[in-house]
């Protein structure tokens, strides 16, 4: 998707992404909200006018990396979609440390469960590169709720898969760390110059 959205097509095509020309081909266009909204399996089912719509009331935002984007705690209840650049995603833990659960890129989205139910944001998000967001509130967002009550089975899997990804690096996290095992080839040196060293002490 990085390369897709930077014009950038790979040195043999395949089949499945001929048709895509990037961002340099496409120009203006590609960068726009509607062209992002289309490329989004979870606005699949949208009109092109229901998709016109959001993209004319949505938000476009630009950060630096190292930029918080949300807050955990915060209240405000809009989606955010990737257009270009990668966010980082982080949980705090209960003894205060944070730790960084998920990566997102371009074609990404995040903030479904503000959007959709109100949640208050459970991590952090935070920009790692030059990123362009695009934010669509709930009041926006409501008006087109009830013609696609599909979007809610879309985004409870989304957000379940989140969840448990989430649980799941956070047990890790706390397990003792693994005795840091000899890299093969310093094993390897080290039974090399054995055999070496056995070689000079054998007498002529």
């Amino acid at each position: 998707t990085h390369l897709y959205r930077a014009g950038i097509q790979p040195a043999t095509q395949r089949h499945e992404i001929h048709m895509f020309r990037g961002v340099k081909a496409r120009g203006d266009k590609a960068a726009s909200p509607l062209t992002v909204l289309q490329e989004l399996d979870i606005f699949s089912t949208f009109t092109e006018k229901e998709k016109k719509y959001l993209s004319a009331h949505s938000t476009t935002h630009h950060f630096k990396p190292g930029d918080a984007v949300v807050h955990t705690g915060d209240t405000n209840q809009s989606l955010f979609i990737i257009a270009e650049g990668v966010v980082s995603v982080q949980a705090k833990l209960e003894n205060g440390k944070v730790l960084e659960v998920a990566s997102l890129g371009a074609g990404n989205f995040f903030g479904e469960m503000a959007l959709l139910t109100g949640a208050i944001r459970t991590a952090d998000i935070i920009a790692l590169t030059q990123t362009r967001l695009i934010e669509i509130t709930r009041e926006d967002f409501e008006p087109l709720l009830k013609e696609h009550p599909e979007i809610f089975q879309l985004v409870d899997k989304v957000s379940h898969s989140r969840k448990t990804d989430t649980e799941t690096q956070k047990i890790l996290s706390q397990l003792p760390p693994e005795p840091v095992k000899e890299p093969w080839y310093k094993i390897y040196m080290k039974k090399i110059q054995h055999f070496f060293m056995e070689l000079i002490k054998r007498p002529a």
